[in-house]
């Protein structure tokens, strides 16, 4: 039989299936807010383990081929590298620092996080200007919505007032039909208006051929024909669409080491490149005093099987220049 839960059951943090007789989408798990230990070893629940929550500590899936290979890319990462992206981006990146970016990746962020990137440029005839972009890495949302976590949300809505520059929506695999439910969301005029999809860019993480403009306009192609419900999300991010390769410092070789170094270096000019062409204008919008509920309305009116990673996309950088400091020191 497929699998299915009741409202009164989201607080399950604990739940064993295994050698039961259910088979098929692991989706409606997707919204078990609280579930921190699953196993499904020897069922036929072999679909959509991208939609399992993200409070997932442990999986087991012995006797499924299918999940237990995807583990070691979905359910094995602590989240889509967007923390490793904002220390690259601030150049975070010396020996001394490894041991401390390794351990604040190990979980995802749970507090907002703000660190700066300065960036000079020359403005006539040898003249330089600096521009300082503050780089704010938001927590998970299923934090955020959290009743003991109103301050990351209320960070997050101040952002939004004082006015963001550019939104980082960072993957680290191709594009998916989860990637359309994220664009459907941000499309939510109850939420946004429609102007927020010019301020997004979309980040590729962990691409190999990053330095390659072929290989990255055949991974936008592959991903296109993968599902072409997506063509029209490629389509309209197609100039915004960033291949990077954020490689770890924990390494013990160290032709390795200063090989990955390089790979960060360029990854993060790359970005800085588009920021610098493409982080002029400001999105602001004016939230109503309700909105942690309209938020939340919002996503309960959407299927549960993509609750899951709607909530999830939330877990952004959001990219603000120059003069915004003040409100998150207070």
């Amino acid at each position: 039989m497929e699998i299915g839960f009741e409202p009164d059951n989201q607080s399950l943090k604990h739940l064993n299936l295994r050698k039961t007789n259910f088979y098929g989408s692991l989706a409606p798990l997707g919204n078990l807010s609280k579930l921190n230990f699953l196993d499904i070893s020897y069922t036929k629940l072999d679909a959509d383990i991208e939609f399992l929550p993200s409070s997932l500590e442990t999986i087991i899936a012995e006797g499924i081929p299918e999940i237990e290979k995807k583990m070691k890319v979905e359910i094995g990462k602590t989240g889509s590298g967007k923390s490793t992206l904002c220390d690259l981006l601030t150049a975070k990146t010396s020996d001394s620092e490894k041991d401390k970016e390794s351990s604040e990746n190990t979980n995802k962020t749970k507090e907002i996080q703000i660190k700066e990137l300065e960036q000079e440029f020359e403005v006539n005839q040898g003249k330089k200007s600096k521009i300082t972009y503050r780089i704010i890495d938001t927590p998970s949302a299923f934090d955020i919505f959290s009743a003991s976590s109103q301050k990351p949300l209320k960070t997050i809505l101040e952002i939004f007032k004082v006015g963001v520059n550019q939104i980082l929506f960072v993957i680290d695999g191709n594009f998916n039909q989860h990637d359309m439910n994220i664009y459907n969301f941000l499309r939510k005029e109850t939420i946004f208006d429609q102007d927020i999809v010019n301020y997004v860019t979309i980040v590729r993480t962990n691409f190999n051929d990053f330095d390659n403009e072929e290989k990255c306009k055949e991974d936008i192609k592959k991903s296109v024909k993968k599902d072409s419900k997506l063509s029209e999300l490629i389509e309209l991010f197609q100039g915004r669409i960033i291949h990077v390769d954020n490689p770890s410092l924990e390494v013990k070789n160290k032709d390795e080491l200063e090989f990955n170094k390089e790979r960060r270096n360029k990854s993060r000019n790359k970005i800085v490149d588009h920021l610098n062409k493409n982080c002029q204008s400001v999105y602001k919008f004016k939230p109503k005093e309700t909105i942690r509920d309209e938020l939340i309305s919002e996503l309960r009116k959407i299927k549960d099987t993509t609750l899951a990673v709607l909530v999830i996309t939330l877990e952004r950088l959001f990219v603000i220049k120059d003069n915004t400091k003040k409100f998150v020191d207070k």
